[in-house]
């Protein structure tokens, strides 16, 4: 008896032992479970989630419950990463491709770059902006594709099929989840997901994570299978199609269309066609169909703004004599060094070659002389690259009693002496023959150390051109040949230039033409152009648009062809957009000119505090300060005095910064006052020269440049960005308009400054 008794207690124990060993590993197995939503929800680890939640799923010990739900986020994951990119589900002799990729975050990365974004913590109430959760939910897709895999003749229809994924986007799920039943037919499941049959016409299957379609069921199969690790074979293994996939980067919008399983299609119907038209057989011959590979194209917002690109590709060694005809050699670097910097627009190509052997001619004899076939000669073969370009500067050209904008033809030579002759002879003849005085020689100055020919033409147009080392400039704007001959001794140039690095960066030995526009210096370079009306209307605009940039640049290898384009510096129209807002509020048309003249100036207290440098105290004394300012710029100032020595505030100081210029942007004194500070002041150390110069163009453009101080400031701002050149134009300007200022003294030792550092570059 005794016996049993203690058997009995031995086997409680371990019957205790048990059933608190499977207490503790239901209660570890439901920490993991936390740990794994946590890991996949909030730290959107999803390979260490998916670990975590297969570890549950096994574990015989857990909960069946936990275990379900675990095999469930398990399978929910995995297809989520399987589905991370959607050509590894289709087939791989898809004939075309579209995807879209996460299309609410492309779109709040825009509406931010335009001003219209607000916080994620902004209090109701505030200031009129698009909060990014109305985003997230309206376009909180992750993204969706098709693939045209084949072509139903019988129907004269594509076969192929549409990957949706509606990421949290809840409401299009449920919606489907609630219409298919409804308007369809419900099938065999397809990997033991829901499918329905939609009419005869097409069958839907519902996965975990995405929403498939199709006309056939057996592409669904197809990608359900590659979903679930069942097959490998995709378009993103395909070889031909290998690069295009590589550049989708984070593109919006990316399509592709694959020439390889798309061929049988195409010869069949140019055979068909050749056997009745003569043209279809020599297009046929001359295109050499079967060397085409691809083509791609993409668009979509970067953090610079809007980029697009599209592109041809053809088979190595092809015999395409259409895209061989076209073809240009890659524009040389010289070409692109000879555009001035701070222009507002440029164009820029190449012809030919450097250094071809036409460069050999002597020329011992004096000038070559002209020959009839030189002007072939010149065209195809001795211009290596053409440009032009127009300065965002005063103007020194009038024709027709208008004012031209200065620009000027650039090109880059092999051979200056036989171009000289050969342009110097045209422009000659072409005076001559105008009458008025004009001669064949005509007459001769000299411009940055160069002579300069000069020919009369009628209407008292006066064309110039130069030659110097190997290039050739042609142009009615004594200001343009300038700028450009001074590029050759090291001026800066268009390379130079940050605000054209975005446009130039996609530039490389196989681009042949480049065209890259600059929008706040066309309008600066417009304004002497403009009547008063003019000015008035675009003035609300003038600032939105200072820093941006359209470029386009076209690339032709041995067997690719791309166009590409980018638009930086997307105009920030949330204080325009909030302001028509406030002018609906009150019932009347907004003119941010008188909403703003009247308001309070910068009181003296703000202004020594933080104390400002002397030069700064006497700036603001010239100005008229008026002693009663208004306590919202008192207390923006403040706070970009606070924030800006601080490099984790800096991004705050710059927005701070911003928003008090749109305070100020009517008053030139202010700005100017402002502007000086922020060039000046140790504590903002060069972070803010570009917002600097923002206030002191404003602070000129009220004043048209006729206030010394003003115009000091605005050449400072230049120079510490790096544009001598103009700095010091300007500073010459500040010294005239300075007059017997005691000041003057300090004026011209900054204009030697300036100068000094003219003649270093």
């Amino acid at each position: 008896m005794a016996g049993k008794m203690r058997t009995i207690r031995c086997a409680g124990a371990v019957l205790l032992l048990l059933a608190t060993g499977a207490i503790a590993a239901s209660a570890d197995s439901r920490d993991d479970f936390y740990k794994a939503y946590y890991l996949e929800h909030a730290r959107g680890d999803l390979t260490k989630a998916a670990a975590l939640y297969n570890d549950i799923a096994g574990d015989r010990r857990a909960d069946s419950d936990l275990r379900q739900a675990a095999k469930a986020r398990r399978d929910s994951i995995r297809e989520e990463l399987a589905s991370a990119d959607f050509a590894r589900l289709v087939p791989p002799n898809t004939l075309a491709y579209i995807e879209i990729n996460s299309p609410g975050d492309q779109l709040a990365k825009l509406i931010d770059q335009l001003g219209l974004l607000g916080k994620e913590d902004a209090a109701p109430g505030g200031e009129p902006a698009i909060r990014p959760a109305l985003i997230r939910e309206l376009l909180g897709v992750r993204g969706a594709a098709i693939a045209v895999t084949g072509f139903d003749p019988s129907h004269q229809k594509p076969n192929g099929v549409v990957i949706l994924h509606p990421g949290s986007l809840e409401v299009i799920r449920g919606l489907i989840e609630t219409a298919l039943p409804i308007g369809g037919t419900a099938v065999d499941s397809i990997g033991g997901f829901p499918t329905y049959n939609i009419d005869d016409e097409a069958y839907v299957t519902l996965t975990n994570r995405l929403v498939i379609a199709s006309p056939r069921i057996d592409d669904i199969e197809a990608v359900v299978a590659r979903l679930q690790g069942e097959e490998d074979e995709s378009l993103a293994t395909s070889p031909a199609v290998a690069d295009a996939l590589a550049n989708r980067d984070d593109a919006l919008v990316f399509f592709c269309v694959n020439f390889k399983p798309l061929m049988p299609l195409i010869k069949a119907g140019m055979a068909l066609a050749g056997g009745q038209s003569r043209e279809i057989a020599m297009a046929q011959a001359v295109l050499d169909i079967e060397s085409l590979r691809t083509i791609v194209g993409r668009a979509g917002v970067s953090d610079d703004g809007l980029q697009f690109e599209f592109g041809l590709t053809l088979a190595e060694g092809h015999h395409n004599l259409a895209f061989n005809l076209f073809r240009m050699p890659g524009i040389d670097k010289k070409t692109l060094a000879r555009i001035p910097g701070g222009s507002a627009a440029f164009f820029a190509a190449a012809l030919n070659e450097p250094g071809s052997s036409y460069k050999a001619a002597e020329h011992d004899d004096g000038p070559p002389q002209v020959s009839l076939m030189d002007f072939g000669r010149e065209v195809f073969a001795n211009i290596v690259g053409v440009s032009a370009f127009v300065l965002a500067e005063e103007s020194d050209t009038v024709i027709d009693g208008e004012q031209v904008p200065p620009a000027a033809l650039v090109l880059t030579v092999n051979d200056v002496e036989k171009s000289k002759a050969l342009w110097t002879q045209m422009l000659g003849i072409a005076s001559l023959a105008a009458g008025g005085g004009g001669s064949i020689e005509g007459s001769t100055r000299e411009i940055a150390g160069v002579d300069v020919h000069r020919y009369a033409l009628p209407e008292g147009i006066s064309i110039y051109f130069a030659a110097a080392d190997d290039t050739i400039v042609i142009s009615p704007s004594k200001t343009a040949i300038e700028r450009s001959l001074e590029t050759l001794d090291g001026g800066r140039s268009v390379l130079d230039d940050k605000a054209f690095a975005d446009g130039l960066e996609r530039v490389n030995s196989n681009s042949t033409i480049a065209a890259v526009v600059h929008a706040g210096r066309c309008l600066e370079m417009a304004r002497p152009m403009m009547d008063e009306g003019d000015l008035r209307d675009v003035a609300p605009y003038a600032d939105l648009i200072a820093d941006t940039v359209v470029s386009f640049v076209m690339t032709h290898s041995d067997n690719t062809f791309r166009v590409a384009g980018t638009l930086s510096g997307i105009p920030d129209i949330g204080p325009l957009v909030r302001e028509q807002i406030a002018a609906m509020k009150q019932h009347r048309r907004p003119n941010r000119l008188t909403q703003r003249q009247r308001r309070p100036r910068l009181t003296a207290e703000s202004a020594a505090a933080p104390r400002a440098p002397r030069r700064v105290k006497d700036k603001v004394s010239a100005a008229g300060v008026s002693q009663h300012g208004t306590e919202g710029i008192d207390e923006l100032w403040r706070n970009l005095t606070q924030s800006s020595g601080d490099a984790d505030q800096r991004d705050e100081a710059l927005a701070t910064a911003k928003r008090l210029y749109h305070a100020l942007e009517s008053d030139a004194d202010q700005l100017n006052t402002f502007a000086w500070a922020l060039l000046t002041e140790d504590k903002f150390a060069d972070g803010f020269d570009e917002i600097a110069l923002k206030y002191s163009r404003r602070s000129n453009e009220l004043t048209e440049l006729n206030n010394w101080m003003y115009v000091d400031t605005l050449a400072l701002a230049y120079f510490k960005l790096e544009n001598v050149e103009k700095a010091v134009r300007l500073e010459r300007r500040a010294l005239e308009l300075c007059g017997d200022d005691p000041r003057r003294g300090e004026v011209e030792s900054t204009l030697h400054r300036f100068e000094k550092a003219l003649k270093g570059r």
